[in-house]
This record gives structure tokens, sequence and C-alpha cells, in this order.
């Protein structure tokens, strides 16, 4: 005999205006016996209309439920105080209305009247109860209504492993099944519907494939929803070929069965072929839902398929289907993280509805492709409107915070962060460690390193990228063994930030053992990220012929990147000809790229052959090829303040070069020789040249430092090139003479000066 499952679906609300009845009042309104307080009950779920056209329990199920918690609680509250006994479906409406809701404890105060009424041994509201506990997560009290049953039909089986599966307990799951069949229970299409969800989880792929046999022997596995599910298992499995066979063997699919191998597609990195299902499904004339189109646009952002995404949103909006506040959502990070912010803003805007998740992609958007200024606005905006900041939202403004160098701003938001109870958080302990040192502070990055109760893979990748940043090789060493000593392997990130740490602080020794041990010893197979260190390595030592060799011997011989380190260790040692050859080889492989041009112009110029640096700047002019402007910026009292090279346009540009001009002048007595040769641009005088280096963005935020700020305030400047040699040698007399620490970071590390010295020790 097949048993059917009863669906409950309430459509009606309440209508009734007097919402402060209670079982108290019940005598004084003349509700004294059950039929009474039956329909007491029932009129607090129903209309007055509804109620009188109530023949049967059939109708009751069909009709509305409970729209707010303190409805639903005093209808328990008039159970709860009368000792008469109620209708089975009184009780079957307040379960469902607390299953619904998530009411556990209300849903608690109606088994206790059930069985106080002694009618617990009730299948039906068995059936009910242990769903009830189910969509609380409360499984435990569900089995021991499962257990306590004297009769068990195949609901109630199915609801226990139903709710096992819903919350993640596989094993738990497949112990009833083996009960259930041991009970003589013969499971229906639903059980091995939830069968095959608990078995998503890879640790049960062996049961998974003995359920698909055994649906395959009874003729089960073509039914839809089944087979939706056995390919949604696999594609949790990861094993996309076996779920795309099992959805090709589908006699018919519906819009859930392409919805959930697309969703298996794009889910596993498989963004193409998720459009091209998408593709097929129109075809196939089957009517897309918002959550296809939330797959397809999700698909189209990993892709960056701006252009797709865009007709695809066309087609949504003729559909009618754009008011769904999910995919609207899905739309609008398409387009954030296809870098359109134009459209994004446009789109975020117009929004009828804005939740969390909707200012998180625009902060997000924003701060991944370069308008951290901007980021930080419709941030502030957020708080202004009273949008609860959540976890995600701090992970996106702290990652801001630590681009801008903003330390003053990533300090209010911790402390927003530690009132709101999330600063416990792993991630965002990780996030801030990254801040404080991302913003120069490393002293505080490696005491919230130090006192976090949680240090993960990432928290350990963070405090090494940090001191392999600021120089720091050998506590880089320190902290790898600290780490390994714990217990934790090395990923691949963590032997990038040792290579460089090496690297940085010319370590040689101690970066060649590490990548010689790398793969053999760690089991970490190199990429082009590290053997962009080890030539860096090999380029800062001198070993230019080593390094040179290394890259030829390399599979990625023909990386750019690995010949454009070497290019930049050539211009450290001034290596004129292998420099000409590697810059011609590189614009053989990207000739628009810009970095072979300046290298090799700064090889040039560093050498005073000034007619060969003017034709690879001609070249760059006829190319159209322009340098990045260098731009630096400042955080002072909470605000950042930004310089370009040869700013003008700053308020107090003139008082700032007076500044430079009094450092200047004692900058001079105490030994500085500016350094002109650096000097890029076609100028014949000495003086032009030597004011041109002083025009250059990180001079002019030091000097509006040390005018802004009381003395021995510590200056950390943030600039997005490389310093260039000249402003080094400058800011550590500037250090010396105004007896501060001045801190600059630039596109490569950390650069601390004190005292004439810099931490680098011009091993750099």
């Amino acid at each position: 005999m097949k048993h059917k499952r009863t669906i409950l679906c309430f459509i009606v609300f309440s209508k009734t205006t007097n919402r402060q009845t209670s079982a108290g009042r019940l005598s004084a309104l003349g509700l004294k016996d059950k039929a009474l307080l039956n329909r007491f009950l029932l009129s607090k779920f129903f209309s007055t209309s509804a109620i009188s056209s109530i023949k049967d329990r059939s109708d009751i199920m069909h009709m509305g439920n409970v729209s707010k918690q303190s409805n639903l609680r005093e209808m328990v509250d008039s159970l709860d105080r009368s000792a008469m006994h109620v209708a089975v479906q009184t009780y079957a409406s307040l379960l469902l209305q607390c299953s619904k809701m998530g009411a556990l404890f209300e849903g608690k105060r109606v088994h206790a009247h059930i069985s106080r009424c002694g009618r617990h041994s009730n299948q039906y509201l068995s059936n009910l109860l242990i769903n009830m506990y189910g969509k609380c997560g409360a499984l435990t009290e569900a089995q021991k209504v499962l257990d306590t049953m004297p009769e068990k039909n195949v609901y109630s089986w199915t609801t226990m492993i139903t709710s096992y599966a819903q919350f993640g307990k596989g094993e738990e799951a497949l112990e009833v099944f083996d009960l259930m069949r041991q009970e003589g229970v013969k499971p229906d299409k639903i059980t091995f519907v939830s069968l095959l969800k608990a078995c998503s989880d890879p640790r049960f792929l062996r049961e998974g494939k003995l359920i698909h046999s055994h649906l395959v022997e009874s003729g089960l596995s073509s039914d839809t929803y089944i087979g939706t599910a056995l390919f949604n298992m696999y594609g949790k499995w990861g094993d996309l070929e076996q779920a795309r066979k099992v959805f090709d063997t589908l006699p018919e699919r519906s819009v859930v069965s392409w919805n959930a191998m697309m969703a298996a597609y794009a889910q596993h990195g498989h963004a193409r072929e998720a459009l091209q299902l998408y593709e097929k499904m129109k075809k196939s004339c089957v009517e897309p839902d918002t959550y296809t189109f939330t797959i397809v646009m999700n698909a189209c952002a990993d892709l960056s398929a701006l252009r797709k995404g865009k007709l695809i949103h066309a087609f949504i909006v003729e559909s009618g289907l754009e008011s769904d506040i999910v995919l609207e959502n899905a739309i609008l990070s398409m387009y954030g993280k296809c870098g359109s912010l134009i459209d994004a803003r446009r789109m975020f805007d117009q929004l009828h509805l804005r939740d969390v998740i909707s200012w998180n992609i625009m902060i997000a958007a924003y701060g991944q492709h370069g308008e951290e200024k901007l980021a930080l606005q419709l941030y502030e905006k957020m708080r202004w409107e009273g949008v609860p900041a959540i976890t995600v939202t701090f992970l996106s403004i702290l990652d801001v915070c630590a681009t801008l160098g903003s330390l003053s701003e990533g300090v209010l938001i911790h402390e927003i962060m530690i009132d709101s109870g999330l600063a416990s958080d792993i991630s965002v302990g990780n996030a801030l460690i990254n801040m404080y040192g991302k913003c120069g502070n490393l002293e505080k990055a490696q005491v919230m390193f130090e006192t976090s109760s949680l240090r993960d893979q990432i928290s350990w990748g963070a405090i090494l990228a940090l001191h392999a940043q600021h120089g720091h090789g050998k506590f880089a060493l320190h902290v790898l063994g600290q780490m390994q000593w714990e217990g934790l392997r090395p990923d691949k990130v963590a032997y990038v930030s040792i290579f460089s740490a090496c690297s940085h602080a010319g370590l040689l020794e101690n970066g060649c053992h590490y990548f010689d041990s790398v793969s053999t010893q760690h089991g970490v197979e190199p990429d082009w990220e590290h053997y962009s260190c080890i030539i860096d390595l090999l380029g800062r030592a001198g070993r230019l012929d080593e390094a040179e060799d290394h890259i030829n011997r390399l599979p990625c011989r023909s990386s750019g990147f690995l010949w454009l380190t070497l290019l930049g260790a050539c211009k450290l040692h001034g290596d004129v000809e292998r420099g000409k050859r590697i810059a011609k080889l590189l614009l053989q492989l990207d000739p628009q790229s810009t970095a072979p041009y300046l290298l090799l112009s700064n090889i040039y110029a560093a050498g005073g052959r000034w007619e060969e640096k003017a034709r690879v700047r001609k070249d760059m002019e006829d190319r159209c090829i322009n340098k990045l402007a260098g731009c630096s910026s400042i955080d002072i009292d909470g605000q950042v303040y930004e310089f370009i090279a040869r700013d003008k346009l700053h308020p107090q540009i003139e008082e700032i070069h007076r500044e430079l001009d009094r450092l200047s002048n004692q900058m001079k007595k105490l030994g500085y020789v500016p350094q002109t040769n650096l000097v890029q641009h076609d100028v014949d005088e000495e003086d032009d040249r030597e004011c041109l280096l002083f025009a250059h963005s990180e001079r002019l935020a030091v000097a509006f430092g040390l005018l802004r700020t009381p003395p021995a305030t510590k200056l950390t400047v943030i600039k997005n090139l490389r310093v260039c040699d000249d402003c080094h040698a400058a800011f550590k007399f500037i250090a010396k003479i105004s007896k501060r620490k001045i801190v600059v970071r630039d596109l490569n590390r950390f650069h601390h000066f004190y005292g004439g010295l810099c931490s680098c020790g011009d091993y750099w």
C-alpha cells in the first residue's frame, strides 16, 4: 500500500480584532466546553467567514497561517491553560505553525498538552511532532518521539530521515533508514529523495552509489524528482560527469532539474558549462524561474561575461522577474564583479528593496576595483540609513582600510565590531591582523595574532606575509618554524611569503634551501609565483647569470613576469646589455606593456645614456604608452590626503614646497646628494632636475605630514609605485632631522625610517 504525504497549507489570515482574549477569560465568554474552545482557537487562525465554511479536516489543512509569533504564543497560552481535550485538527494547526515559524518553545508546550490529554499515541500527531522538532533543529526530541511511537508508518520514518538530512546528519539518516527496513516498512519516493540528500556528503559515497543501484533496479531512477536528487548528489560530490549522465537519461526534466544541474556546474567552477546548459534549457521550452536566472547571473559574474549578463538582464526585465531580491542581488553582483561600476551603482540605487547583502555587494565591488573611497562613503551611508552591518560588511571595509592605509578608519571599525560582538570571529580576526599590518602598525598586528584564541592557516599566512613585507626575514622564518611546530603545513601562499621574506632580507641560502625542499619535503608544487620569488632572490644577490639560467630551465620560461623580475635585477645592478636583451624579449611577448619600457629607461638614465633613454621614451609616445602617475596618501586625524607627482592643485602646495626647501638645506649639510641621474624627464639644468625629485608624491606627503602633525608623531605614507632611490635616501635624512619614525609602504614592501637608517638596510 502506497502512502501519500499530506501537505498542510494555511492561506487565510486571522481577522480577529480582540487579540487579548485568553483562556482565563473563557468562562466569561461562555467558552466552557471543548467544542467552543476548539472554535475559539481556530478563530485565531481563520476569519469569521472562513470558520463558517469549515466542513472537515481537509478544509482546515488548506487554510491560512499565523503571521506573527505573538499571535501563536497567545493561542498556545489559551491551549495551555485549559485542561479540556481539543480536536486533533486544532493540535495539527498549532504544530504546523510552530514548524513554519521555528517556534520550538511553543511547539514543546503543545506537545506537553497532547501528552497530558492522552493523545501522545496518535500516529498523525506524532508525525507532526517529528516534523515540528525536525524543522526547529531539535533532532534529539524528534528521535524520541519516533522511538516512542507504538505504530510508525512510512511518513514517520521519512520525516525523521528528512530532518537529519536537512541538518547534514547523513550517518543518522542512514541509521534510521536501516531501522525502517528492519521494521518491514517500504520506502516511498520521498524517502529516497531525502536519503540521496543525506548522502550528498562525500563521506557517504559508497552508500549513495548503493542506493543509486537499487533505484535503477527498481525502475525508480527515471522519476523526475528522484533523478534530480540523484544528479544533485553526484554534483555535490563534484562528479559532474556522472551527474550529467543521470540528468541526460531523465525522460522529463522540470525547471528544478535544469536548475540543479546548472547549479552543480556553477558551484564547481564550470560557469561556461552552466551557461551552455541554460541555452539548451531555453531550446527545450522549459520556462526559467528566478533561481535559474540567479545561477546564470552568477555564472556570468565568474566569467566576467558582461555583454552576456546585460542581455540576460534585459530578458529578465521583459519577463517581469526582476523584483525578486535574491535575483536582483545576483544581477548587482554580476555588474560589480565585471567591473561595470556605473551599471552596478545605477542598479543599486534603483532597487525597490535593499537588504544588507545588496549593500555588501556594492561595497565589495568598489573595494575590488580601486574605488576604496567610494566604498567607505557607501559604508557611511549604510550606517546612516540604519542598516546593521554583518561580518561580510566588516571584512570588505577592513580590506578597504588596508588598501588605503587608513589606520584611523580601521581602528574605528575595530571598535564598532567589538561593540557588535563580531570581533571574535576568526575571519574577522584575520582581516584585522592584515589591516593593522598593511596600515604600518605591525606591532598591533603581531599582538592581535598572539592573543587570538583561534588561529588557522590564513592567520599564519597573514602574519608571515606581513613580516615579509616589512622586511623581517629572520623573524618570518621563526614564524614558519612556530607554524610547523603547531602541526600546520605551510601552503603555496605561505611559501610565497617565505621566499619574499628571504629575498627582501638577503637570506639567499635560506631561500634556496626552502625552495629546494618545497616539493620534495613539503608536498607543494612550485608555480610561477614561487619561481618569480627565487629569480628575485638570485637577482638581488647579483647572481644574474644563475637567475637567467634558472628561467631557461623552467617549463614556464615564456612567462613575462619571470623575465620582468630579472629585468628589475638588471636595473638594480646596472647590467645594461642584459637589460636591453630582456626588454626586447618582453616587448615581443607584449608590445603594449609599460614596465619593460620604464625599467629600460631607468637603466639608461642610471648609466647616463640619455640618448638611448630618449629613444625609449619616444617609442612609448609613438605607441601611446603612458606611465602610471605616482600617487601617495597619508592618514592624518582620520582623513586620508592624496598627492600626485608634481602636484600643483593642493591648497597648501606652496607651504609644502617651503618645508621641502628647508629640509633640503639641512639634509645637504648632513651629506645628502640628490641623485639627479634618476630624473626621467629631458631636463638640462641640474637645479631643475633636483626640483623634479622634490616633487615626487611620497615626498610631498611626508612634508605635509610634518606640517600637520605634532612633533614625534609617526608618519605612514602609502605609495602606488615603488619608492624611488633618491626619496629613499632623503627619508633617512628627514627621519633623522625631524626625530620621527617615517613608514613608507610602496608597491613591494614597507620601509621604516628612523634615526638616519631604514629597516631594509638599503637592500631592496
